[in-house]
Protein backbone atom coordinates (compact mmCIF):
# COMPACT_ATOMS: atom_id res chain seq x y z
CA UNK A 1 0.00 0.00 0.00
CA UNK A 2 0.83 3.44 -0.82
CA UNK A 3 1.67 6.66 1.09
CA UNK A 4 1.25 8.99 -1.89
CA UNK A 5 -2.13 11.17 -1.45
CA UNK A 6 -4.73 10.43 -3.75
CA UNK A 7 -5.17 12.94 -6.53
CA UNK A 8 -8.19 15.66 -5.60
CA UNK A 9 -11.40 14.90 -7.47
CA UNK A 10 -11.76 17.66 -10.14
CA UNK A 11 -15.65 18.93 -9.97
CA UNK A 12 -17.03 19.91 -13.36
CA UNK A 13 -18.58 23.90 -13.89
CA UNK A 14 -21.90 24.29 -15.04
CA UNK A 15 -21.18 25.40 -18.69
CA UNK A 16 -18.90 22.00 -19.09
CA UNK A 17 -21.47 19.68 -17.64
CA UNK A 18 -24.28 21.31 -19.86
CA UNK A 19 -22.24 20.28 -22.70
CA UNK A 20 -21.50 16.86 -21.66
CA UNK A 21 -25.05 16.16 -21.38
CA UNK A 22 -25.68 18.38 -24.55
CA UNK A 23 -27.82 20.57 -22.55
CA UNK A 24 -28.58 24.27 -22.80
CA UNK A 25 -26.99 25.42 -19.35
CA UNK A 26 -30.58 26.96 -19.27
CA UNK A 27 -32.10 23.09 -18.84
CA UNK A 28 -29.05 22.23 -16.68
CA UNK A 29 -30.16 24.82 -13.92
CA UNK A 30 -33.52 23.34 -14.18
CA UNK A 31 -32.35 19.99 -13.79
CA UNK A 32 -30.30 21.05 -10.61
CA UNK A 33 -32.81 23.54 -9.16
CA UNK A 34 -35.74 20.37 -9.12
CA UNK A 35 -32.96 18.37 -7.55
CA UNK A 36 -32.71 15.96 -10.33
CA UNK A 37 -28.81 16.44 -10.35
CA UNK A 38 -27.03 16.94 -7.45
CA UNK A 39 -25.11 20.27 -7.27
CA UNK A 40 -22.31 21.44 -5.10
CA UNK A 41 -22.48 24.57 -3.72
CA UNK A 42 -20.00 26.54 -1.81
CA UNK A 43 -18.29 29.63 -0.93
CA UNK A 44 -19.53 33.01 1.37
CA UNK A 45 -22.89 33.08 -0.52
CA UNK A 46 -23.06 29.15 -2.58
CA UNK A 47 -23.25 30.87 -5.50
CA UNK A 48 -20.45 28.79 -6.45
CA UNK A 49 -21.71 26.00 -7.92
CA UNK A 50 -19.89 22.42 -9.03
CA UNK A 51 -20.78 19.14 -10.65
CA UNK A 52 -19.33 15.98 -9.20
CA UNK A 53 -18.64 13.50 -12.43
CA UNK A 54 -19.73 10.53 -10.44
CA UNK A 55 -22.93 11.79 -9.91
CA UNK A 56 -23.48 13.32 -13.45
CA UNK A 57 -22.72 9.59 -14.91
CA UNK A 58 -25.03 8.06 -12.20
CA UNK A 59 -28.23 10.13 -13.64
CA UNK A 60 -27.03 9.11 -17.19
CA UNK A 61 -27.13 5.66 -15.96
CA UNK A 62 -30.48 6.15 -14.03
CA UNK A 63 -32.02 7.93 -16.98
CA UNK A 64 -30.77 5.48 -19.95
CA UNK A 65 -33.63 3.41 -21.85
CA UNK A 66 -33.79 0.77 -24.72
CA UNK A 67 -35.35 1.35 -27.56
CA UNK A 68 -38.73 0.77 -28.34
CA UNK A 69 -42.48 1.68 -27.53
CA UNK A 70 -43.48 1.75 -23.82
CA UNK A 71 -45.83 -1.12 -23.18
Amino acid sequence: MSNTPSKPRRLLRHKETAAILDVSPRTLWSLANSGQIVQIRFGTSGRTVRYDPDDIEAWISAHKRRGGRPA
